[in-house]
């Protein structure tokens, strides 16, 4: 008797096949709490706050009601909530140990997904000011650790445009509740330094192997999109010449999916800057328009009608308008004022 067939639940991709140019757009889209994650895997702060871990934002899936069985049957029914968008299936699970069982599950079915790290084994990093750039970091994580905390990366700061090394250096400490006291510390191998917490990324960032923006090469199970002709290869792989114009695998426009000019990144900050809150505009109430005098009528009071006045008090008025009908009436004063001094003078001099 032969074994019953297994129900497929993703689309396999193919790497030969035409890449989509859509970017993920959907609002839930974001790293937990922040959507300029740090591009490294290690840049933001441990917190002992019990959180719920990442969501995970699914691909390609065929057959829902045969993934929910299996989640069901692999965390529970009642561990995780589950949202669909126009490019995604987002999964939530309640417990870091179920989410873990999940990316298992997905990476044994080759299921294109991505997700974020969990917030238990993100390090702690800070800034140490004052280190002579040629100070060997082994010798800085020596001195960190005898101190009394445990490091896990050293990585000396360099110049975003000359690449010079900088009296600056990264350091990731591994996650614990008395990292902050780091802060406290002013001497590291005979030199007066200066703990600072780091610059908050003001950049989205952009996965190095799909090349989409909004999650990080670490947590990635797309198919790989090159960086400079857009085909669906690891970039280290490209064979394209120099002298080949690139293509973006985002945009198809001719310049490399890293380039900051393109469209879609254009896009993504001005959505970041000037987010659309439909919720908070429909909320906020109508600003009360000015009084306005009715404009003057020459016509008698008989003859005119409500709606007419009705209607010169709520149209708009521009500044022009305001000024004419001003002068429509100083300059009868005016000149009314001008006669009755003029037969002032008359009378003055014929007595």
């Amino acid at each position: 008797m032969k074994p019953p067939k297994k129900t497929k639940l993703f689309a396999s991709p193919n790497r030969y096949s035409v890449l989509s140019n859509t970017v993920e757009s959907d609002d839930n889209d974001v790293p937990p709490k922040s959507l300029s994650q740090e591009p490294s895997d290690t840049t933001t702060h441990a917190s002992t706050k019990v959180s719920l871990p990442p969501p995970i934002f699914i691909k390609g899936v065929l057959n829902y009601s045969a993934l929910l069985s299996e989640l069901t049957e692999l965390i529970g029914p009642s561990s995780f909530v589950c949202k669909s968008t126009s490019t995604h299936l987002k999964v939530q699970a309640e417990k870091s140990d179920d989410y873990r069982k999940i990316i298992h599950f997905l990476n044994e079915n080759n299921a294109s997904f991505h997700t974020y790290q969990l917030q238990s084994e993100k390090s702690y990093r800070v800034v140490i000011r004052n280190l002579h750039p040629s100070t060997p970091t082994t010798d800085i994580s020596s001195a960190i650790e005898e101190i009394g905390f445990s490091t896990r990366q050293v990585t000396n700061i360099k110049h975003h445009q000359t690449k010079m090394a900088l009296p600056m250096f990264f350091v990731d400490l591994e996650p614990d509740p008395s990292n902050k006291d780091i802060f406290n510390v002013k001497s590291i191998l005979h030199t007066l330094v200066k703990v600072e917490e780091p610059h908050k990324q003001r950049d989205i960032p952009q996965c190095l192997n799909c090349q989409s923006y909004g999650h990080t090469r670490a947590y990635c199970s797309y198919p790989p999109r090159c960086v400079k002709c857009g085909e669906g290869h690891p970039t280290s792989v490209c064979e394209k010449t120099p002298d080949t114009p690139a293509t973006c695998a985002l945009c198809s426009g001719s310049h490399p999916a890293n380039y900051k000019g393109c469209t879609v990144h254009k896009e993504l900050q001005n959505r970041r800057r000037h987010p659309l809150n439909t919720t908070k505009l429909a909320q906020k109430p109508h600003l009360k328009q000015p009084l306005q005098c009715p404009a003057p009528s020459t016509s008698s009071p008989s003859t005119s009608s409500p709606s007419s006045n009705l209607q010169s008090n709520t149209r708009p008025r521009s500044y022009a308008n305001v000024t004419d009908e001003l002068k429509s009436v100083i300059n009868p004063l005016i000149t009314l004022l001008t006669s009755v001094i003029s037969k002032l003078l008359d009378t003055k001099q014929n007595a």
